[in-house]
This record gives structure tokens, C-alpha cells and sequence, in this order.
């Protein structure tokens, strides 16, 4: 018989409770007659939204062929996806690849409205740079030697060195100075053709070497 109060394990006294955070609630139900009937529900809510990223860094300085492959967990779908980056970069799908040095970061929003963020930072290695030096005066028939100091990039490193007449590559060099070998009939100049390190980056070369051959 009406009228019917109502409390609610949470103090409330309304037929309808709003604002809950998960959990089980109970509500007694009493009518004009003091008769009374109990009944319980309980209010869920969706696991935490949660994004974790796995990144590919550049493999060459100056490189663009970074990615990052994102991982989102919890929240309702559909998710949506916002990322910012160096350059004034920006994109919407949930993974990004193609790209540059720099920090990254994306907020992730479920279909409640419900927020996470992350942030990733992609890194490129140093230039990759080769310097050649040296310089000896030698009698036909000895050897000497010119020196390549090799910086950046990934060792081992190769070079590909000139000497007027030809081009020689010396493989498998370390960061660093290097000595290489040469023997020349007659008075040489040295220079440097170009240098590549262990993940196929290219670099610059500067420097020269001389080795003077005396007369017989």
C-alpha cells in the first residue's frame, strides 16, 4: 500500500540512486503498512583503460623508419586515438610507424569518454663519420701506414678508400682509430670514398693521407 519509503545501504531514502561508484547496494522497501521487502544490485564498471607502447627506433641518423605499436587494455570500445610529435606531427590511428627521432605521445580515449596517456620517445643513433690521417716517407717496396678514425653509427664499420688510381674497401673496421696498411710504388694521396656501418648507414667522409716513396 502506498505511500513506500525507501533506505538504501548508502543512507539514501529515493527510489532511484544515481552517482554510485562500483559496488553492491541493498535498499529496504517499506509500504504504509510496515510490510517490507529487501533486494540488492550490484553497479559494475569496466576494467582501467590502460595503453602501453612498444617502440622500433630510427637505424640511421636523420633516419624517418621509426614505429611505435601501441596496446590498449580496459575502458569500453570503441577506443579513439589522439598522438602528437616532433614537427608538429599528428595522427589518429592506434599504431604510427615512419618516423623520425623524437617524443611522442597519445591520449586514448574509450567510448565513455574515459582517459589514458602515454609517451614514447623514438632515438636515432649519432652521424656516422670517417676521418682519414696520416702521412710517411718510405723506400720503394715498405709499407706504411694510414690511420681511419671512424665515430657514430653502429661498428663494425666499412670504408672504401681512394688512391688515385683505383678504390680499396677495408671491411669490418672498429669505432675509433684504424690502421690500415698500404705499399705504394711511387708517391700516393689518400682519400676517402664513402663509409657504411653495421645497420647499412651511410656517412661523411673528410680527411686525406700522403705517403711519399723516395727514389731508389
Amino acid at each position: 500500500t502506498t505511500p513506500y519509503t525507501y533506505l538504501w545501504s548508502n543512507g539514501a531514502t529515493t527510489a532511484s540512486v544515481t552517482g554510485l561508484a562500483a559496488g553492491t547496494y541493498s535498499v529496504v522497501a517499506t509500504d504504509a503498512n510496515g510490510y517490507t521487502t529487501t533486494q540488492s544490485v550490484t553497479v559494475t564498471q569496466p576494467a582501467t583503460l590502460v595503453a602501453t607502447a612498444t617502440s622500433t627506433n630510427v637505424n640511421c641518423n636523420g633516419g624517418a623508419n621509426g614505429s611505435i605499436d601501441l596496446t590498449v587494455t580496459g575502458g569500453t570500445l570503441p577506443y579513439g586515438y589522439s598522438w602528437t610529435g616532433p614537427g608538429g606531427f599528428t595522427a589518429s590511428t592506434e599504431d604510427i610507424s615512419s618516423l623520425a627521432a623524437g617524443t611522442y605521445s597519445v591520449t586514448v580515449t574509450s567510448n565513455t569518454g574515459c582517459p589514458a596517456n602515454t609517451t614514447v620517445t623514438i632515438t636515432e643513433p649519432t652521424a656516422v663519420t670517417a676521418v682519414l690521417s696520416g702521412g710517411a716517407t718510405i723506400c720503394s717496396g715498405d709499407a706504411a701506414n694510414i690511420t681511419v678514425t671512424l665515430n657514430g653509427g653502429t661498428a663494425p664499420y666499412s670504408v672504401v678508400y681512394n688512391d688515385g688510381t683505383g678504390n680499396t674497401t677495408a671491411n669490418g673496421l672498429s669505432a675509433g682509430a684504424n690502421s690500415i696498411s698500404v705499399s705504394p710504388s711511387s708517391t700516393t694521396s689518400y682519400s676517402l670514398v664513402s663509409v657504411t656501418d653495421n645497420a647499412g648507414c651511410s656517412g661523411g667522409v673528410s680527411g686525406g693521407a700522403t705517403i711519399t716513396v723516395k727514389p731508389d
